[in-house]
């Protein structure tokens, strides 16, 4: 690939007809893979170039609730953004490269991925940065999906602000920000969020108390712990596995690429993790097997994660234990009533999903 890519470069093409027989040569590889390019009419320069391979699209068919999304910057000579989805288990389903993060430009990247992926209507949840723009495109374009922020950009932008602050205090705001964070009731939070105004002389007109009502206070549902409660989040709270994946990217790809080096390179990075995901998938001892004598669970244990079955067994552990205490009538069609004897407590649940087409 690396030598067509000279022998298109000395034919005199530019750019965007480079990056194009660079696409071209990737579909015709897979009938499942595919890709888009997007090019400025008057400048010939590619506003938007994405892929996606066909396992990548088989994984976000199977893993399509939580979906995890971010940007690097600064990728190649010509400052293209990398803007990528990614399932629960760490494993990309999308990578688009942006020449800036306008929301015309993101717009067009989300538009492609449907169109590729029917199962999108699938997403219930978006872990996400603070960027706005991006938090805004997402919402337009997946209305149903709930937004989550990553818990980890948010201790870090908080201690940032923090750290303007004097010494001692400094560090005791530091502490309560965090504990907002990872509040696990409201009173908690309520606590931590009082004690840092008394940390700031009870001064409620305090730029960093300021800020953070403004900003922070009023979102809540976005990134405190408690109110993640009923939120399908499938124990994603950060972004961190995408942002070793961006470490791991940046070691390889160099900032004199031009964007069809900088495609050949992302496209032979994706292959290889997708080799790894199968050796993996097929190590002896890869997935949990033999865990339990329940026959239900030891098939389940053959078809799925370690992490996936983690979540599953404990739910059901929970459900068939021996202080379980319920009732469970399945007396109209799609719907089932729960009953605890011990409290009385009645519970009406309905037993059919559906989505609108």
């Amino acid at each position: 690939m690396v030598q067509e890519i000279k022998a298109t470069r000395a034919a005199g093409l530019t750019d965007a007809e480079r990056a194009l027989a660079i696409l071209d040569e990737f579909c015709s590889q897979n009938r499942g893979n595919s890709a888009d390019i997007r090019v400025d009419s008057e400048t010939n320069v590619a506003r938007v170039v994405a892929f996606q391979m066909a396992k990548m699209k088989r994984l976000f068919k199977a893993f399509p609730e939580v979906v995890l999304v971010d940007s690097t910057h600064n990728t190649n000579a010509n400052r293209y953004k990398l803007f990528s989805f990614m399932v629960h288990d760490g494993q990309y389903i999308h990578h688009a490269l942006v020449e800036s993060e306008h929301k015309v430009n993101l717009r067009r990247v989300i538009k492609i991925f449907k169109q590729n992926n029917p199962d999108w209507k699938n997403i219930r949840v978006f872990m996400t940065d603070k960027a706005v723009h991006e938090k805004d495109v997402l919402r337009e374009a997946f209305p149903d999906a709930r937004q989550l922020l990553c818990q980890w950009h948010v201790v870090t932008w908080l201690k940032k602000q923090a750290a303007r602050l004097a010494g001692p205090v400094k560090k005791e705001v530091k502490g309560l920000l965090s504990l907002m964070v990872y509040a696990k009731t409201d009173e908690e939070y309520g606590y931590a969020k009082g004690a840092m105004l008394e940390k700031l002389g009870g001064n409620d007109s305090h730029p960093l108390y300021n800020i953070f009502m403004e900003n922070w206070d009023n979102s809540q549902d976005d990134w405190v712990s408690f109110k993640r409660g009923n939120v399908p989040h499938l124990t994603n709270n950060t972004n961190n596995r995408i942002e070793s994946k961006w470490g791991k990217i940046k070691d390889v790809i160099k900032d004199t690429f031009s964007i069809d080096e900088l495609l050949s390179t992302l496209i032979t990075l994706q292959e290889y993790a997708e080799d790894q995901y199968i050796d993996e998938y097929h190590r002896v001892g890869g997935r949990p097997s033999g865990l339990c004598e329940d026959e239900e669970l030891s098939s389940l244990a053959l078809q799925i994660s370690k992490f996936a079955f983690n979540l599953v067994s404990e739910q059901y552990a929970f459900a068939n234990g021996g202080s379980a205490d319920y009732e469970v009538e399945l007396g109209s069609p799609c719907k089932a009533s729960i009953k605890s004897p011990r409290t009385g407590n009645a519970y009406e649940v309905s037993t059919m999903v559906s989505f609108a087409k």
